[in-house]
Order: C-alpha cells, then sequence, then structure tokens
C-alpha cells in the first residue's frame, strides 16, 4: 500500500485467460472515495497497454455487510448466506475482517479474477 502512487494503475495483472488488468486499488474503513481524473487516467492507460480498467475495493466487512443490507431493502438486490452466519453480496474476496471487491471501468460491473 503506498500513500500515493505515481501511475494510473497501482497493479498491472492477467487473469486465468491472460487478460491484462489494469487495477486501481481504493482503501478505506468506510465508501472508497474515487476522483473522476484517476478514473479517466486508468481508462486511458488501458487503450494504450490494450487492457481492463479495474478498480479494486478494500474496505472492512462490515461497511460492506452494511452497505449490501440497506441496497438489498432499496433496491431488491440479492444477499447469499456465507455459511458463518453473516448476509453478505456475491463476488467478493474475503480476507479476514477485509473483502475486496473488483469493478470493470468500461461497466461498473463486479467482476471476479
Amino acid at each position: 500500500m503506498s500513500k500515493g502512487s505515481r501511475g494510473p494503475a497501482d497493479i498491472i495483472a492477467t487473469n486465468g485467460d491472460y487478460t491484462k488488468w489494469l487495477i486501481q486499488v481504493k482503501s478505506s474503513t468506510g465508501m472508497a472515495n474515487l476522483k473522476g481524473y484517476e478514473v479517466k487516467r486508468l481508462k486511458e492507460a488501458s487503450k494504450v497497454k490494450s487492457g481492463l480498467a479495474v478498480i479494486a475495493t478494500l474496505q472492512p466487512k462490515e461497511t460492506v455487510l452494511s452497505s449490501a443490507r440497506i441496497s438489498h431493502l432499496n433496491y431488491n438486490i440479492p444477499i447469499i448466506e456465507t455459511g458463518w452466519g453473516d448476509d453478505c453480496t456475491k463476488d467478493v474476496i474475503y480476507l479476514g475482517n477485509y473483502v475486496i471487491i473488483f469493478y470493470s471501468l468500461n461497466d461498473w460491473n463486479r467482476i471476479v479474477p
């Protein structure tokens, strides 16, 4: 983790089908803050490198679960059971008390690595 990355992507990775991902990571104890110029720079870099512009949010599990419960009530978004007694959203990666969620900047849909 760095306080301020120098380029549009914090990580460049490939997934199973060798699609290149240019990933900007945002971490926050609340909802992640994403600036417009960061989105623009990441989209431009992904075009130049023939990759997919991706935002990854790292947040406390409870922040994400609280948000999911509100969304579920307001927008009828499905919530699945983890088996640990907590409701959670799909397409997330759990790291203990934290959650990572990946979003494609093409359509803002969640993606799974």
